[in-house]
């Protein structure tokens, strides 16, 4: 087992080629640097300077990679469900009658939106990061004893969703992630809705909900297409590994 210091601008793909590895995956979920995740969340923001192991063992490389194909299948399925689920929600009669009558249907439409964002959240957030695990709990706990009948009380649980989702790395890059699940991002794929809430204005459900359904869709997708795209490349360092294998073998 060598180690290896980061330099500035590296990635992990670049020192796995380098290194003779599976691949970045198969480095960075090896379980020697189970610390190193700890410390360094994200994977496609490792700063210059820190240290990370290169597992010698090709065994190494292919429990990691199989546990992480695994993990991402789990991912794509989960996270196909609650896309499935909000778009639903945004061809329901519910939907429409929230943002044409939102003071007296808002509320019922902000909790089951705020409940699949929550799940998301949860779902595709580094369990390795920490980060603001209070936030996480307490927007559950709203979730689930505020009444949501006030403008105060839909805009606080949106809030806190929003602080639910900062400080903690996405499995995915940043960029896509927060375009699904966070509220505070601008990409949130919900805002016109949550400025809505935060103003309680009345709206043309019949106009803004297009925009949120194509809004979701593109944000959904692409969250999709990136866990996917990363068990293809997990599935072909596992492959890249047989091939190692058998040139060592021979």
């Amino acid at each position: 087992m060598a180690d290896h210091l980061m330099a500035p601008g590296e990635t992990l793909a670049e020192v796995a080629e380098a290194s003779g590895a599976s691949g970045w995956q198969g480095v960075y979920y090896a379980e020697v640097n189970q610390e190193f995740r700890v410390r360094h969340p994200d994977p496609w923001d490792i700063p210059p300077g820190a240290r990370v192991l290169i597992p010698s063992s090709m065994r190494e490389q292919r429990v990691a990679l199989l546990a992480r194909i695994r993990t991402l299948e789990t991912l794509i399925s989960e996270t196909t469900a609650i896309g499935a689920d909000q778009l639903v929600l945004l061809r329901t009669d519910l939907a429409r009658t929230a943002l044409e009558d939102p003071e007296r249907q808002l509320g019922p439409f902000t909790r089951r939106l705020a409940s699949s964002i929550l799940g998301s959240i949860r779902l595709l957030k580094a369990p390795e990061s920490g980060g603001d695990r209070a936030s996480l709990a307490l927007a559950g706990e709203v979730l689930q004893r505020s009444a949501l009948t006030t403008r105060s009380e839909c805009a606080s649980l949106l809030t806190l969703l929003a602080g639910a989702a900062r400080g903690v790395s996405w499995v995915v890059p940043q960029a896509l992630g927060r375009g699904w699940c966070d509220a505070a991002s601008p990409n949130f794929w919900a805002k016109p809705l949550v400025s809505m809430v935060a103003g309680w204005a009345r709206a043309e459900g019949q106009a803004l909900l297009p925009v949120l359904r194509r809004a979701h869709e593109v944000a959904y997708a692409g969250v999709l297409h990136q866990l996917q795209s990363l068990r293809t490349t997990a599935m072909m360092e596992l492959n890249r590994l047989a091939r190692l294998e058998e040139e060592g073998g021979a």
